[in-house]
């Protein structure tokens, strides 16, 4: 049994974005703002820090420093996995549209698209699939034999490499194997609110994927919501096959008490799994309390993964 401990009410200010060079022109979508800042490492290799892709310019699969097309973007966006998804398979990215008034640069490029499987605690039990938006408006598994402009790809233990001739719309999935208790993938746990109303207080519990788009997506929406970050952020494992949902425990705040009936203490393991859909989060409601609470404060996360084995995070208030 494992435990992760973090605080709420750290004082945790929302994260700044650092941005080396001049933004690109803004993709189009309700999720083109999460495309336009980026971070150049060196000529001919820039990273999107809002969504963690990078892209390099390569010759005989060998990175050198050419220009890349000025007008490059990256859109991410969250996928409608019924039009991506076969049977046993799993969402592990959003979706990676690489744009600019070229699609066919000169040369190849090469790019890193992030995913969130657990590659060291269940690497030979994944299947990492890459998938290409075709002109037909559907989605096709790439394979190494086909003649599509995509010379390799190759799974890294957070990324997919791959070496295209054009830019398109790609996606990662996953296979996995029902029968395996070691089906994992990374994820995150974070905590927002706002200000008191009257003698309450509201806390969103969120558990996301462990990517730079779940990051920046859940930044930008709870801060218009009126929410900032009090918490710091712990990984969580989660197990993809287990089947059980993962079941909140809270011990009072000081000054505070849960209002149990108010609150939801499960995250359903059908959330967790389209994480990259669904945002999944609980809400937990508190009431301002006329005697500080003597114990320690916290909230314990669990979930069961098969042959009695619990994998937990637990915060302190």
């Amino acid at each position: 049994m494992s435990f992760i401990c973090y605080n709420f009410f750290t004082n945790a200010q929302e994260p700044s974005v650092k941005v080396d060079s001049e933004p690109r022109k803004k993709g189009s979508g309700k999720a083109a703002t999460l495309s336009e800042c980026f971070e150049g490492i060196a000529s001919g290799h820039i990273v999107f820090e809002q969504n963690g892709v990078e892209v390099f310019t390569i010759n005989d699969m060998t990175t050198v420093q050419q220009d890349l097309p000025s007008d490059l973007n990256v859109l991410a966006e969250s996928p409608s996995k019924s039009e991506i998804l076969a049977e046993d398979e799993l969402l592990l990215s959003p979706t990676i549209k690489l744009m600019g008034t070229r699609m066919q640069p000169n040369g190849k490029l090469g790019v890193h698209i992030p995913h969130v499987a657990n590659m060291i605690l269940s690497s030979p039990k994944w299947n990492i699939i890459l998938k290409e938006l075709g002109q037909n408006g559907k989605w096709k598994a790439i394979k190494q034999s086909d003649n599509n402009g995509i010379s390799k790809f190759f799974s890294e233990s957070n990324h997919v490499k791959l070496f295209t001739d054009h830019l398109s719309t790609f996606v990662i999935v996953g296979k996995y194997d029902r029968t395996s208790l070691s089906m994992f993938k990374r994820m995150k746990i974070a905590a927002f609110c706002g200000e008191p109303q009257g003698d309450g207080l509201a806390i969103m519990l969120y558990i996301f994927d462990d990517c730079e788009w779940s990051y920046e997506t859940l930044i930008s929406r709870e801060k218009k919501e009126g929410r900032r970050l009090v918490s710091s952020i712990e990984s969580l494992t989660f197990s993809v096959t287990s089947g059980d949902d993962v079941v909140v425990t809270v011990k009072d705040a000081e000054d505070w008490q849960l209002n149990k009936s108010a609150s939801q203490l499960t995250v359903s393991h059908k959330s967790l799994k389209n994480s990259f859909t669904e945002f999944p989060a609980c809400e937990l409601q508190f009431n301002s309390a006329s005697q500080p609470a003597k114990e320690e404060n916290g909230a314990k996360i669990s979930q069961a993964v098969g042959n009695g084995e619990m994998v937990n995070a637990k915060t302190t208030i």
